[in-house]
C-alpha cells in the first residue's frame, strides 16, 4: 500500500499518472495506470525511425522525469527501454512507476 501511496502523488507530465488501486477476483491488488495508447520506446527504437533530433529530445524527457523523481525523493531502479511510454501527445514520453521499481525513505520505515 505504501508503494499506492507514492507512485499516486506523482504528477508529472513524463510520468505515467497512477489513478487507482482495486483489489481483483483473486484480492489480488492492481494499480490502474494512465492509459498511454502510443508504443513504449523498446518497440519504436527497433523499428530504427528516429531521427537524432528525436533522439535527443526522448532523452531530455527521460532526464526530466527521472528529475522529477528524484525531486520527490525517489529512485526508479528499473529504467529501461519497455518502462517508458509515448502518450497521448505525438512525441511526448513517459516514465512508468510501477511500484516495485521505487524506493524513498518512506518504504524503509
Amino acid at each position: 500500500m505504501a508503494e499506492f501511496c507514492i507512485s499516486s502523488s506523482l504528477h508529472h507530465v513524463n510520468i505515467v499518472e497512477t489513478i487507482d488501486l482495486v483489489q481483483d477476483e483473486n484480492k489480488a491488488w492492481c494499480e490502474v495506470m494512465e492509459f498511454c495508447p502510443g508504443r513504449d520506446l523498446y518497440a519504436v527504437i527497433k523499428k530504427g525511425h528516429m531521427s537524432p533530433r528525436e533522439v535527443e529530445c526522448c532523452f531530455k524527457q527521460i532526464l526530466t522525469g527521472v528529475l522529477y523523481l528524484h525531486s520527490q525523493g525517489i529512485a526508479h531502479r528499473d529504467i529501461k527501454l519497455v518502462n517508458l511510454f509515448f502518450g497521448t501527445v505525438q512525441g511526448h514520453l513517459k516514465v512508468c512507476c510501477l511500484s516495485p521499481s521505487l524506493t524513498n525513505n518512506q518504504l524503509n520505515d
